[in-house]
Parts: structure tokens; sequence; C-alpha cells
């Protein structure tokens, strides 16, 4: 069930279901999707070789066959995150748990919101790097942080309302000239854009002024302001009739 290309079945033939047609270019992405499988698992050593696809022309079909090694299942030992200890920063809670197997998608996640911690206080160009170490069956794991310098905006710049004044978009952006950075108030102020209803497109562009600077452009293309309705109708009992709204 991980992979796209697997053989056909009864359900086949329902819509939104896989229906058991090849597809080679979702054959490495299908590579990829088998050694996240096993990383979840905790096999953080497995391999997944390139798939050798033999199609038979005649009977329209095709075999696909993959090489697994397993290696070791690993089971996390230890967890730490190595940053600064000058900067005081509220850390999350992380996915990756001790005493249990290794999971990449827990490890992700962990990079992820470690990230956002940082960019929270300002460091908006974070870098967070794990570092595995095997012994026997167990890993321990290190996020190396390299938070780099605080980052303040520079300028707020909007474009794409042609129709809403300039104050009624910037009064739902939550980071002005001169601010810290934060990652919180930037997700918070696209969708603070988002909830008016006024806008088709709401985007905001991050662009690097400096390496402690950044200006944000606020892309709000304005949407339809208001619908017109008009009708006429005729029946036996109202006779002629009209209807008129904004």
């Amino acid at each position: 069930d991980e992979i796209e290309n697997r053989p056909r079945t009864f359900l086949s033939i329902l819509p939104f279901t896989n229906s058991g047609k090849l597809n080679l270019y979702k054959l490495g992405a299908d590579k990829q999707a088998l050694q996240d499988f096993y990383f979840n698992l905790g096999f953080i050593d497995a391999k997944v070789s390139d798939p050798f696809t033999n199609a038979n022309l005649d009977s329209y079909s095709a075999d696909i066959d993959y090489k697994i090694v397993e290696g070791k299942r690993y089971i996390v030992k230890e967890i730490n995150i190595d940053y600064p200890k000058n900067i005081k920063v509220k850390l999350p809670k992380l996915n990756l748990k001790k005493d249990k197997y290794f999971n990449i998608s827990a490890l992700r996640e962990d990079i992820k919101n470690i990230s956002h911690a940082f960019m929270d206080e300002g460091y908006a160009y974070v870098k967070v790097y794990p570092q595995i170490k095997k012994e026997k069956n167990y890993a321990y794991i290190t996020y190396t942080v390299i938070p780099g310098e605080i980052v303040y905006i520079n300028d707020v710049i909007i474009e794409g309302n042609n129709k809403t004044l300039d104050r009624v978009v910037r009064r739902n952006i939550y980071l002005a000239p001169g601010d810290k950075y934060s990652y919180t108030d930037y997700i918070d102020s696209i969708n603070s854009l988002k909830r008016k209803g006024y806008y088709e497109k709401v985007e905001i562009k991050q662009e690097k002024v400096s390496n402690n600077k950044i200006n944000l452009k606020v892309i709000a293309k304005d949407g339809l302001s208001g619908t017109l309705r008009a009708g006429i109708s005729y029946g036996s009992y109202t006779k002629l009739g009209y209807n008129f709204s904004i």
C-alpha cells in the first residue's frame, strides 16, 4: 500500500482507486516510499534497489522486482538539541521518542518544529542538521542548530490591491518595519488575509535584503466585491414578476 504501482484488484474499477496500470514515472517515487517505509520502522540501514520491470507485451502485464536489505532495527536511546546556550528559545515537544523505534517521519517533523521555534525568535535563516550515531541496536540523535543572525523586517510592500486600501491590508499584517521576524506572525498574517474573503489571491513573499534584514512583499489580489442579480418571471397566478438584489 506504500507504492503507486501495485496489482489490480476488484476495487480498481471504482474511481479514485488504484487502477493497477503501470506508471513508469512513479517508479522513482515508489522506491523512495519503500525506503521511507523501512526507515519509519527503525531500519536505518535499509537499502532498496532500483526497480527491475519486466513487461510482457503479449499479455499487457508487467512484473516489478525490488531487492531489499533490511539491516538492523534501531531503538532511539538518546536525543539532544545542540544550540548556543545564550539563546532563549521555547523548544517544541519532540515527535521522536526515547526507547521507541527510530522513525524518519518523526525526525523530519522535529527538524521543522525546531526550525520554527528559532524562527519565532527572529532567526529566519536557521539551519537544523540531524546527526545519528549508531551503537549495536541503539541510535543516538543530536539536532545541531545553527541559528545565524536575528532578522528584522526592513519594509512591507503591498501589491495587487486595486480597490482595497493599503491600510485595510496592512492592519492584517502582524509584522511591521523594524519588528523582529517571527514565523508564527508570518503564517498568522497570511491566514488573517485569507479569512477576510476580500481577496482572490493572497501571498506573502520573503525577500532577503541583507543577513539581518528582510522585506515582506504582500500580494493581495482583489476578488469580486459584490453581486448584482436581476430577473423576470411569469406565472398563471402571480402573472408578471421581477426581482432585483445587490
